[in-house]
């Protein structure tokens, strides 16, 4: 069953439960926290978010180690955590570092129409009040995988429709993938894509029921075969010596951000991982064999570029870095998409827009 389907089933079974509810605010009642069934989204426990002008309480259920993609409302969102440890960022693209935890008891408020983002570092319930009507945009259109096919999402409370595809490096595993992850093992159920954000996060669950997310960098695969996308062979694997580091920000604005000699490497082995380190071939008289002064460790932090994940080749000129280390705190746990092309021994690699020509050459 679809994320979208679970979360109309969910939300129709809780609407009718608490019903009664709704047709007499003014009268007493209590409204226990309930333990949530797996794939459960939301439960309604006063009043109808939809309806302009009424009061309303409902509850949010996220797995452990799912990403909240960048949203909107169009009124202030207060809540609370009842379960659970979660954290709350504002922006528009998700950003680890940005985030703020927030543990059980802990109350936050997000204005009115300001994009915020979050992460569930654990099962997590939380409780959302306000004065209708409620809704939750997405800042950038979202791709759901799911057992019925691929759905195109633009709010986080409404289903998605059907898209005839995704871009091609969306889902490098499968529905029905068997994986490993550091909570433990199961089976993909589902996916989300945000291409702005460069992020995929899948929905696993265990043979005990319970349900985790988490992104491709984070999981092993533990079955091939139709269930995971295969890398095509591909020339990419080897080392690669930097020839030119640079930046097209528009047709003939060419910045040449490590010099017009950089020296480093690009290294992709067999195995799926990945080094890259470039930096300015000379650098200035700030630097000595035995010491490098303040000036020079400044320097040093705007000549010298690296990172350090694993990558999937997702078609015969797409590849997406995941990063787990480096000198650019954004990349850190994030997917960086990149095309590629070949000229002889020569490889052109870089972002989608604007171009960033990065130009190598094996290494023999």
């Amino acid at each position: 069953m679809s994320l979208v389907r679970i979360f109309v089933l969910a939300l129709l079974f809780t609407l009718r439960a608490n019903n009664a509810q709704s047709q007499d605010p003014a009268r007493h009642s209590v409204v226990p926290l309930h333990v949530m069934s797996p794939g459960q989204w939301v439960e309604r426990v006063w009043g109808d978010f939809t309806k302009p002008g009424e009061p309303f309480v409902f509850r949010i259920h996220q797995d452990e180690g799912y990403i909240t993609l960048p949203h909107t409302h169009p009124i202030d969102e207060n809540i609370t955590v009842v379960q659970g440890t979660w954290a709350l960022g504002m922006g528009r693209r998700f950003d680890r570092s940005a985030l703020e935890p927030m543990e059980t008891g802990t109350f936050g408020i997000v204005p009115k129409d300001m994009v915020h983002f979050a992460w569930s570092k654990t099962e997590t319930i939380l409780q959302v009040h306000g004065i209708g009507p409620f809704t939750s945009t997405l800042v950038e259109p979202v791709y759901e995988l799911t057992d019925q096919g691929v759905f195109y999402l633009t709010s986080l409370l409404l289903p998605g429709r059907p898209a005839p595809s995704s871009p091609p490096d969306c889902f490098a595993l499968r529905i029905n993938a068997k994986v490993r992850g550091e909570a433990g093992e199961g089976t993909v159920v589902g996916a989300r894509c945000s291409p702005s954000n460069q992020i995929t996060q899948y929905w696993i669950q265990k043979s005990n029921g319970r349900r985790f997310w988490a992104t491709l960098q984070e999981l092993k695969p533990l079955s091939a075969g139709p269930l995971v996308a295969q890398r095509p062979a591909s020339r990419l694997v080897g080392t690669w010596r930097v020839l030119e580091f640079c930046n097209v920000d528009r047709p003939g604005d060419t910045t040449y951000t490590l010099g017009r000699r950089p020296i480093g490497f690009f290294i992709y082995d067999a195995a799926g991982n990945l080094s890259i380190q470039a930096m300015r071939a000379a650098p200035s008289g700030a630097f000595t064999k035995d010491s490098v002064p303040l000036a020079g460790m400044t320097e040093l932090r705007t000549s010298y570029f690296g990172y350090f994940g694993s990558y999937t080749i997702t078609s015969d000129s797409t590849v997406v870095h995941h990063v787990k280390g480096g000198t650019i705190p954004t990349y850190i746990g994030t997917d960086q998409r990149r095309n590629f092309r070949f000229r002889g021994d020569t490889l052109s690699i870089g972002g989608v827009e604007p171009w960033s020509c990065r130009k190598l050459v094996r290494e023999r």
